[in-house]
């Protein structure tokens, strides 16, 4: 815990709106809070706290692209972060979840057409497979595991329809 006494007036504002919006369940405000700290406090000790809890709610809110941008900011500006395997895991999730929730996706696989873009499930597999091969201690080693399973089937999914079309066409 930091004490208060660290943070300038406004900025004790701000994290206490914070707080009260997520007790309150006012997702729109926490979110608010979460940018206004984000944007303005950056030379804070707190700020990488602040990008994973925006990193978290815009999960929270479905906004995936978001998450994954966020997440690759999180990375340059902290490097050496004790959570990196966090923001790993979150962006990868997102990554997967953008890949599966996509209207897209969903009419191609509704028409039998086929997947056409697996962009963000490669991205999503290579953040995976190196929180599993590195991060073994990592508090989400098992969900990147079961995570990075379902990554790589969509993946071999989407190679093996490639061959299969390429097969059928003789």
């Amino acid at each position: 815990p930091v004490c208060a006494a660290q943070f300038s007036e406004d900025e004790q504002k701000l994290r206490d709106k914070l707080y009260q919006a997520i007790t309150d369940n006012y997702l729109h405000v926490a979110h608010v809070a979460l940018d206004d700290l984000t944007l303005d406090y950056q030379s804070s000790g707190d700020q990488s706290r602040y990008k994973m809890e925006a990193i978290y709610q815009s999960f929270v809110d479905g906004e995936y692209a978001k998450v994954s941008s966020m997440a690759e900011s999180f990375r340059l500006a902290f490097p050496h972060d004790e959570h990196q395997d966090y923001v790993s895991y979150m962006q990868a999730f997102a990554l997967y979840k953008s890949h599966i929730s996509g209207t897209e996706r969903s009419l191609q696989h509704s028409m039998h057409l086929g997947v056409r873009d697996v962009e963000e499930l490669k991205q999503s597999k290579v953040l995976l497979d190196r929180l599993v091969e590195t991060n073994q201690a990592s508090a989400y080693y098992e969900d990147a595991v079961i995570l990075h399973k379902q990554v790589t089937d969509l993946v071999i999914d989407y190679d093996l329809s490639i061959a299969k079309s390429y097969r059928d066409r003789g």
